[in-house]
This record gives structure tokens, sequence and C-alpha cells, in this order.
């Protein structure tokens, strides 16, 4: 067995191209660091990422906190040793027997860090060393079944031939299929304020953006629950630092809603759905709260789903982002089935996100007259709301893992 000074973490990116490692190698230095985990090298071959700790007896605690790392198709931690047929096989034997030796499916990866054209001129051709691995790991584990299908197996056998040496894997996980943080280097200001805006928040964390999480809230424990979902989330993301605003909606609604139906006319629209029209004004004020404001942030989330909100409400508030200088970007538009949001929802709710939404209070649009809705709303007053943000929006800089997220609640 080769010695503990041999252990090595390999990361291997789900692009293979040379902009996405460094940007997965740069992510993986921060959130060692933020964890007071000493690197003694780091370096790539290939697409791959190869590392190695100052104290190599906290290779397992690093994989841990690795694996919080988007963009990622699989991690290791392993041994290293010299490039020959007899060494490989027999290290590969001697750290997967016990894995498998109770007959649990496997799988088997042996991998290159050069490109197929240029592998024939190694020294340990992957074809020949994949064949000689499976025949020693059927003849001393024949119970065992190989499987092609990484969801079938229990076990991971990784095997990555390097310029001068092979890694071999003793604990193996899949990565996060997810985009690395800020990939795209472009922040977007993501609305928070019920469980279709956070979902619509984690798609945009998901995508390779820099979210900026703005919470607007109605109740105060209903901003609790938003926090302490959001808190899980960022928790298992690479997210280090994060800066997140607050903002009241309480008082500045009950005058908004007043200022609305002085008009008779109104008065009887909102009659035909009271509580639809509180939501709709909620949702709208929000919308050009965040068109209006003066953050240097171009780009805005807006949280809209048409398995939730009617066509047209859609199409207004993007056309009212059109006319801004504001951009845009609707991450829950497309490609997401009513199955996909319900699970979705539902996931928000075992972990105790249970608000009701915007939608609940839209599903009896299509009966009303949504063109008599959309000029009330066009009353909203809206001349007072840079003011109004500028006044009581607060902003929060979040240390993940060192400040508790109610303690910024209890602040408020």
């Amino acid at each position: 067995m080769p010695s503990d000074k041999n252990k090595i973490i390999v990361i291997e990116p789900n692009i293979k191209s040379t902009e996405y490692r460094n940007i997965v190698k740069k992510s993986a230095i921060t959130l060692l660091e933020s964890n007071d985990l000493k690197l003694k090298s780091i370096n790539t071959e290939g697409h791959f990422v190869i590392l190695r700790l100052d104290d190599s007896s906290q290779s397992v605690n690093a994989i841990h906190i690795l694996r919080k790392l988007s963009g990622v198709a699989f991690i290791f931690v392993g041994v290293s040793v010299k490039q020959d047929y007899d060494t490989i096989v027999n290290t590969v034997t001697a750290v997967s027997y016990e894995r498998i030796l109770n007959g649990e499916p496997y799988r088997l990866l042996v991998r290159s860090t050069i490109s197929e054209a240029e592998d024939d001129k190694g020294i340990v051709k992957k074809f020949d060393l994949e064949f000689q691995i499976q025949s020693e790991l059927s003849a001393k584990a024949g119970r065992s079944i190989r499987s092609e299908n990484g969801r079938e197996a229990d076990v991971i056998v990784y095997v990555l031939l390097g310029i001068k040496k092979c890694y071999i894997s003793i604990l193996v996980f899949k990565g996060q299929d997810t985009m690395p943080l800020n990939y795209l280097k472009d922040s977007i200001l993501c609305p928070i304020f019920d469980n279709v805006s956070m979902i619509s928040f984690l798609s945009v964390l998901n995508s390779g953006y820099n979210p900026i999480p703005f919470f607007f809230y109605l109740e105060k424990q209903s901003l609790k629950k938003m926090l302490k979902v959001f808190e899980n989330f960022i928790a298992k993301s690479s997210i280090a630092q994060i800066d997140i605003y607050v903002l009241s909606m309480r008082e500045h609604m009950s005058g908004l809603v007043q200022k609305t139906i002085v008009n008779d006319a109104n008065k009887e629209i909102i009659k035909m759905g009271i509580q639809i029209f509180y939501w709709l004004i909620f949702l709208m004020t929000i919308l050009k709260i965040l068109e209006k404001s003066n953050l240097q942030i171009s780009k805005v989330g807006l949280p809209l789903n048409p398995h939730v909100h009617p066509p047209w409400l859609i199409k207004e508030t993007i056309a009212m982002f059109n006319e801004s200088k504001k951009i845009a970007l609707t991450p829950l538009l497309f490609n997401y089935s009513s199955q996909d949001f319900e699970r979705a929802i539902s996931k928000l709710v075992n972990q105790g996100l249970k608000l009701e939404h915007v939608g609940d209070n839209l599903k009896q649009v299509g009966e009303l007259d949504h063109g008599k809705f959309r000029d009330l709303l066009q009353e909203i007053p809206i001349d007072h709301l840079l003011q109004f943000f500028t006044k009581y929006a607060k902003k929060y800089t979040l240390r993940v893992g060192e400040d508790e997220i109610l303690d910024i609640f209890n602040s408020i």
C-alpha cells in the first residue's frame, strides 16, 4: 500500500476546457483556504486539477469540503504511483478489493490527462490497463458485478493516467452538475419573497452567475423561514461570502393599496378578487422597485413561471423591463415542466418554506378581466419607490459558515 505522503486529491471538471478548469481550480483554492486547509501544491494536467495538502491526514475532510464545488464531474482522494502496469494493477486491487468483496456493483473508470491521439505515446496504454485491471478484479472478487451505469454502482474505482504518475482512487464522489459560481462573470439581482422566487434564485445560482439575493417580506415570520432555507442552500454551495438586501413591505403596502383603490371603478374590480389584487400589487411593486433601483447591477432575475403566472402578466412585466435600463432574465420561463416545478416546490416545503406564493392567488386570474387588472396595476403610484428603496432597504454581508443568518434577522 502506498504511503500517506503520496495522497492526492483529483478533481475532474464537467466541461473540458482550460478556462473552465482554471475557474474550478481557483474555486477549490478559495474554498480550502476559507476552511483553514493549507495546500502543499496544486497543479493541472490536461483538464484535471491535482492537489496535495500540507497535512495529508486532512484529505478526507478536504474532499467533503470540496464537494460543495459546482461544475465537477468527479472528485476523489487517492494515491499516486509510478506508471507501471504491475504497480498500478496491484495498487488498484489493494485499495479496492475490500470495497467490492461482498458483491456490490462497481464502476471502473480509467481516464487519462492526455488526449486520445497522444495515448499511444504513453508508457501505459489506457485500453490495455483497463483490461488488466478488470481481469484482476474479476479474478479476486468474482461475485462483484461491473456496472456501466453510475446510478447502479455502489463503488466507483477511478484510475487517472497522468503525464508521469498514475492516480488511483481510495474514496470517490460524484460532483454537482451545476455550473461553477460566477463562471459567466456576471451578477444578477434576485428578488426572494415566496417559494417561486426562491426556486428562481436557486436556478440562477446553479447557472454560473453570481446571484445577489434581495428579500422582500410582509411578515417577519415569513422572512425568518426564507432566510433559514436560503442559509441551508448557501451552506451546500462554494460561496464563502455573500451580500444580501432586505426590505419590509408591510407599512408600504397598506398605503399603496389605499392609494390605488381611491377610484370607484377600481373598487369594483378589487371586489372580484381582493387577495389576487393584493398579491399582484405586492409582486408588481417588487419588480418596479428592482427596475427603478440605483444598485449597480444591470440584470434582474424575474421569478415568472407559466405554471403559476398568467401569460399577460409575464408579457407586461418583460415589456416593462425592456423599456428600462435593466436587463430582464427569466430563469423559470423555459425548460421547467409542471412536474419539475412541483418537485421544486415540494423540496422547499420539506425544508420548512411553506409560504403562500403569488401563484396561489393568481389561479383565478384567467376567469377575470385581466385587461382591467392591467390598467389598474398601471395606476400603482411609483414616483416615490426609489426614495422608499433608498431609505428603507438594508444591506448585510453574510460570511458563510461564520455568521448566523438569524443574527441578521434579529437585527431587523
